[in-house]
């Protein structure tokens, strides 16, 4: 059940765990397999948002999903310590055969609890990418470094290098 205070939403983790597993099979029901996968490769991500729950207050969702060329996918969640999460990310990862692909490519927004999990859980992984719209925010922070903050040059800038990375 979730209760209202003072306009603050507060969940309890199995009422939010219900919630994270039926959202995610709306979006696998929904989200094609990606087809364009050469063989061999398998891609991963995580990431994480922060959920007030009753029990504890604050805590960081984290959640996970594999993708391989066969159309194979697994995904799932936990709110726990990004500790506890590398080790499930790990166990998850094992589950598609990361250690038996040709190509592991990680996405994701690079926060340092992401790095570190794929530096020290993952070292199948090839390539860790940083996910395009991060990215796209890196290069509108150097624009404002160099032209200036909101300024015309700044925006031309970073609509340049954002079109060239895209």
């Amino acid at each position: 059940g979730v209760t209202v205070v003072a306009g603050l939403h507060t969940i309890s983790a199995p009422t939010l765990a219900a919630a994270c597993q039926e959202e995610g099979r709306r979006v696998e029901a929904a989200d094609p397999s990606p087809g364009r996968l050469v063989h061999g490769t398998l891609v991963g991500s995580c990431d994480g948002t922060m959920a007030h729950t009753r029990e504890e207050g604050w805590r960081e969702l984290r959640a996970w999903r594999f993708d391989d060329q066969t159309g194979r996918r697994a995904s799932g969640a936990a709110l726990e310590e990004a500790s506890a999460f590398a080790g499930r990310l790990r166990r998850a990862a094992l589950g598609q055969q990361a250690d038996q692909v040709q190509r592991f490519m990680f996405v994701s927004d690079a926060a340092e609890w992401i790095r570190q999990a794929v530096a020290e859980h993952l070292p199948e992984v090839s390539e860790h990418v940083v996910d395009i719209y991060h990215a796209y925010q890196h290069v509108h922070q150097a624009a404002q470094a160099i032209h200036g903050e909101g300024t015309p040059r700044a925006q031309a800038w970073a609509r340049r290098w954002c079109d060239e990375l895209y």
